[in-house]
């Protein structure tokens, strides 16, 4: 853990702190992590819905589905296609709707500008 043990103290107007308090509970940050996550160059995601872990739990699903199928492929020296591919199908529509949900963070460039890590 970083000792921080200097205080720098901003003023802000009342639009500027509610604006603050609701972009830093927004990300369950406090209000000085939040600023501190900027000062490094990211800019802090909400937490995440609650279809969030509903994804998670079905990629579970599929990595045990898959894992399965990889199993019996390895004693039988025989793989089912169809089992194989139906999982695949479903990793991939998962992974699209992930995509679509949930953003990831954004990076702040030198403008100020927003632009989407690892895009």
């Amino acid at each position: 853990m970083r000792n921080r043990d200097i205080t720098v103290s901003i003023r802000l107007s009342k639009e500027e702190k509610r604006r603050l308090e609701k972009l830093s509970n927004e990300g369950g940050y406090s209000q000085s992590g939040y600023l501190i996550s900027l000062f490094y160059g990211q800019r802090p995601r909400p937490i995440p819905p609650l279809e969030y872990n509903l994804f998670i739990n079905q990629l579970r699903s599929i990595g045990n589905n898959l894992n399965q199928i990889a199993t019996k492929a390895n004693t039988l020296s025989f793989i089912y296609t169809k089992s194989y591919y139906e999982e695949v199908n479903k990793l991939h529509d998962v992974i699209k709707e992930i995509e679509k949900q949930i953003q990831l963070p954004e990076e702040i460039n030198s403008n100020g500008n927003n632009e989407n890590m690892g895009h």
